[in-house]
């Protein structure tokens, strides 16, 4: 991303399914972390996030199905998107130990409006900051019945529901360390904001939650002293070590 150079991809893709100890297969999500060598070497890191806690020892399947790269110097293009794809079978079996020692859950619950900061989780790999957002269920509207119905005429109410989903308020999180450095974001959902660590030395956090996704982007611009930073709806200082 905001390549410098020639070898970084401004997006690495992977297709096919992951699954640990025998449980059912969940689809491979684009989480990469790295850059381009060259065209046949990508270094890097595949996060893979568990929906529960997991301890212990065990053993990860992955079978891909597929690997692309975006080529950042084709951004005049009509289309970069995965513009350099091979489809293949890679079937590999990792075992892994879970090792928390590295891993540090600082809790936070500050509100302000309507919301939280909750805690956040800090890694060697990657810092999540956990938040809750406000949200309503999605109307089931005539026109999103219909839709779904047209699908699966056998969908309840209950089911049409649950495939809607919820609507959440806007949250933006933007991270740095105490050298000003802003950490890169991989993820963002609803509740969680992933930034990848990068080797970057994490001794001090600074935070700030948006609800307007302009002054986000201007932050990002600007780095950690721009003119928005006050208007944050949460700022806050953690100490790491």
């Amino acid at each position: 991303m905001n390549a410098a150079d020639n070898r970084t991809a401004a997006g690495f893709y992977i297709g096919g399914t992951w699954s640990v100890d025998g449980s059912s297969p969940e689809w491979l999500e684009n989480t990469f972390e790295g850059e381009v060598i060259d065209s046949h070497t990508f270094a890097g890191i595949l996060k893979i996030n568990l929906a529960e806690k997991f301890v212990g020892s065990g053993e990860l399947d992955l079978n891909v199905n597929g690997l692309g790269y975006d080529d950042d110097r084709m951004l005049d293009g009509e289309e970069i998107s995965a513009s350099h794809w091979t489809d293949g079978v890679w079937n590999v079996v990792l075992p892994f130990e879970i090792n928390g020692t590295d891993v540090k859950t600082i809790e936070v619950g500050e509100k302000k409006g309507n919301i939280t900061l909750d805690d956040i989780v800090i890694s060697p790999y990657q810092v999540i900051v956990h938040t809750t957002t406000p949200g309503e269920q999605r109307e089931l509207t005539d026109d999103r019945r219909e839709k779904l119905l047209s699908k699966d005429p056998d969908l309840t109410d209950a089911e049409m529901l649950e495939l809607l989903g919820w609507s959440y308020e806007p949250c933006q999180t933007i991270c740095f360390n105490q050298n000003g450095e802003m950490l890169y974001l991989d993820t963002e959902m609803a509740g969680r904001s992933g930034f990848a660590v990068q080797g970057k030395e994490i001794k001090t956090l600074y935070i700030f939650i948006f609800d307007n996704y302009d002054d986000c982007l201007q932050m990002e611009q600007e780095g950690m002293d721009s003119s928005v930073a006050d208007k944050a709806i949460i700022s806050k200082e953690i100490h790491v070590e």
